[in-house]
Protein backbone atom coordinates (compact mmCIF):
# COMPACT_ATOMS: atom_id res chain seq x y z
CA UNK A 1 0.00 0.00 0.00
CA UNK A 2 2.87 2.51 0.44
CA UNK A 3 4.25 1.79 -2.58
CA UNK A 4 1.34 2.29 -3.98
CA UNK A 5 0.56 5.38 -2.40
CA UNK A 6 4.59 6.59 -3.76
CA UNK A 7 4.07 5.60 -7.34
CA UNK A 8 0.10 7.57 -7.16
CA UNK A 9 2.01 10.88 -6.04
CA UNK A 10 4.79 10.11 -8.11
CA UNK A 11 2.81 10.02 -11.05
CA UNK A 12 1.14 13.26 -9.99
CA UNK A 13 3.90 14.97 -8.91
CA UNK A 14 5.21 14.38 -12.75
CA UNK A 15 2.07 15.97 -14.44
CA UNK A 16 1.63 18.70 -12.55
CA UNK A 17 5.18 19.60 -11.47
CA UNK A 18 7.34 18.67 -14.47
CA UNK A 19 4.24 18.50 -17.22
CA UNK A 20 5.77 15.52 -18.19
CA UNK A 21 3.97 12.72 -16.91
CA UNK A 22 5.56 9.17 -16.89
CA UNK A 23 3.22 6.88 -18.64
CA UNK A 24 4.33 4.38 -16.45
CA UNK A 25 2.71 5.22 -12.71
CA UNK A 26 -0.96 4.57 -13.46
CA UNK A 27 -0.28 0.83 -15.12
CA UNK A 28 1.87 0.27 -11.77
CA UNK A 29 -0.79 1.51 -9.91
CA UNK A 30 -3.34 -0.14 -11.14
CA UNK A 31 -1.26 -3.40 -11.25
CA UNK A 32 -0.47 -2.63 -7.11
CA UNK A 33 -3.86 -2.18 -6.91
CA UNK A 34 -5.18 -5.59 -8.15
CA UNK A 35 -2.52 -7.31 -5.71
CA UNK A 36 -3.54 -5.43 -3.32
CA UNK A 37 -7.65 -5.97 -3.29
CA UNK A 38 -6.87 -9.50 -3.93
CA UNK A 39 -4.65 -10.30 -1.13
CA UNK A 40 -6.79 -7.42 1.11
CA UNK A 41 -10.05 -9.98 0.31
CA UNK A 42 -8.25 -13.20 2.56
CA UNK A 43 -7.60 -10.80 5.29
CA UNK A 44 -11.36 -9.97 5.07
CA UNK A 45 -12.55 -13.45 4.15
CA UNK A 46 -10.88 -14.89 7.19
CA UNK A 47 -12.43 -12.22 9.79
CA UNK A 48 -15.63 -12.57 8.25
CA UNK A 49 -16.12 -8.76 7.49
CA UNK A 50 -16.72 -8.69 3.69
CA UNK A 51 -19.85 -6.83 2.50
CA UNK A 52 -23.28 -8.82 3.20
CA UNK A 53 -26.79 -8.49 3.99
CA UNK A 54 -27.80 -9.81 7.33
CA UNK A 55 -31.31 -8.18 7.99
CA UNK A 56 -32.83 -10.70 7.01
CA UNK A 57 -30.57 -13.71 8.77
CA UNK A 58 -30.67 -11.81 12.36
CA UNK A 59 -34.50 -11.70 12.08
CA UNK A 60 -34.45 -15.80 11.84
CA UNK A 61 -34.68 -18.09 14.82
CA UNK A 62 -30.68 -18.70 15.78
CA UNK A 63 -30.64 -22.06 14.75
CA UNK A 64 -31.99 -21.09 10.99
CA UNK A 65 -29.67 -18.08 11.24
CA UNK A 66 -26.48 -20.88 11.98
CA UNK A 67 -27.73 -23.16 9.13
CA UNK A 68 -27.97 -20.13 6.67
CA UNK A 69 -24.90 -18.69 7.59
CA UNK A 70 -23.13 -22.49 7.32
CA UNK A 71 -24.79 -22.63 3.82
CA UNK A 72 -23.77 -19.28 2.74
CA UNK A 73 -20.31 -19.84 3.86
CA UNK A 74 -20.09 -23.20 1.46
CA UNK A 75 -21.50 -21.22 -1.39
CA UNK A 76 -18.76 -18.91 -1.29
CA UNK A 77 -16.38 -21.59 -0.29
CA UNK A 78 -17.80 -22.99 -4.14
CA UNK A 79 -17.63 -19.83 -5.75
CA UNK A 80 -14.07 -19.48 -5.05
CA UNK A 81 -13.33 -22.58 -6.16
CA UNK A 82 -14.80 -22.23 -9.11
CA UNK A 83 -12.86 -18.47 -9.81
CA UNK A 84 -9.80 -20.63 -8.76
CA UNK A 85 -10.10 -23.26 -11.02
CA UNK A 86 -11.06 -20.91 -13.90
CA UNK A 87 -8.00 -18.31 -12.90
CA UNK A 88 -5.64 -21.52 -13.23
CA UNK A 89 -7.01 -22.73 -16.63
CA UNK A 90 -7.02 -19.16 -18.27
CA UNK A 91 -4.18 -17.05 -17.10
CA UNK A 92 -1.43 -19.71 -17.92
CA UNK A 93 -2.96 -19.84 -21.41
CA UNK A 94 -3.45 -15.80 -22.09
CA UNK A 95 -0.94 -13.92 -19.64
CA UNK A 96 2.16 -14.91 -21.33
CA UNK A 97 1.34 -13.94 -25.03
CA UNK A 98 0.33 -9.91 -23.86
CA UNK A 99 2.64 -7.39 -22.78
CA UNK A 100 1.79 -4.17 -20.59
CA UNK A 101 1.89 -1.49 -22.76
CA UNK A 102 3.86 1.36 -20.65
CA UNK A 103 6.18 -1.15 -18.33
CA UNK A 104 6.52 -4.17 -21.14
CA UNK A 105 5.82 -6.68 -18.47
CA UNK A 106 4.09 -10.16 -19.24
CA UNK A 107 0.71 -9.55 -18.27
CA UNK A 108 0.61 -12.99 -15.96
CA UNK A 109 2.23 -10.72 -13.08
CA UNK A 110 -1.00 -8.76 -12.65
CA UNK A 111 -3.23 -11.68 -13.33
CA UNK A 112 -1.33 -13.83 -10.59
CA UNK A 113 -3.11 -11.63 -8.36
CA UNK A 114 -5.82 -13.37 -8.76
CA UNK A 115 -4.51 -16.82 -8.51
CA UNK A 116 -2.67 -15.95 -5.18
CA UNK A 117 -5.93 -13.65 -4.06
CA UNK A 118 -8.47 -16.55 -4.37
CA UNK A 119 -6.04 -19.16 -3.35
CA UNK A 120 -5.64 -17.43 0.05
CA UNK A 121 -9.24 -16.78 0.13
CA UNK A 122 -10.63 -20.12 -0.27
CA UNK A 123 -7.64 -21.22 2.23
CA UNK A 124 -9.36 -18.93 4.72
CA UNK A 125 -12.94 -20.05 3.74
CA UNK A 126 -11.60 -23.80 4.42
CA UNK A 127 -10.52 -22.79 7.57
CA UNK A 128 -13.31 -20.65 8.63
CA UNK A 129 -15.49 -24.09 8.09
CA UNK A 130 -13.48 -26.22 9.92
CA UNK A 131 -13.68 -23.88 12.95
CA UNK A 132 -17.47 -23.77 12.44
CA UNK A 133 -17.75 -27.47 12.15
CA UNK A 134 -15.20 -28.07 15.33
CA UNK A 135 -17.48 -25.62 17.34
CA UNK A 136 -20.83 -27.49 16.33
CA UNK A 137 -18.96 -31.16 17.22
CA UNK A 138 -18.05 -29.34 20.71
CA UNK A 139 -21.28 -28.45 21.53
CA UNK A 140 -23.04 -31.63 21.34
CA UNK A 141 -20.34 -33.43 23.49
CA UNK A 142 -22.06 -33.71 27.16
Amino acid sequence: MVILFVVVILGVFSRYVFQNPFVWTEELALFLLSWMVFLGGSKLIRSWENIRVTYFIEKLPSHLSSILDLIIKVLVLIFMGYVLVLSLTIIPKVGPTEKSPALGLPMTIPQMSLIFGFSLMFLQMIGILSELVIRQIGKKEP
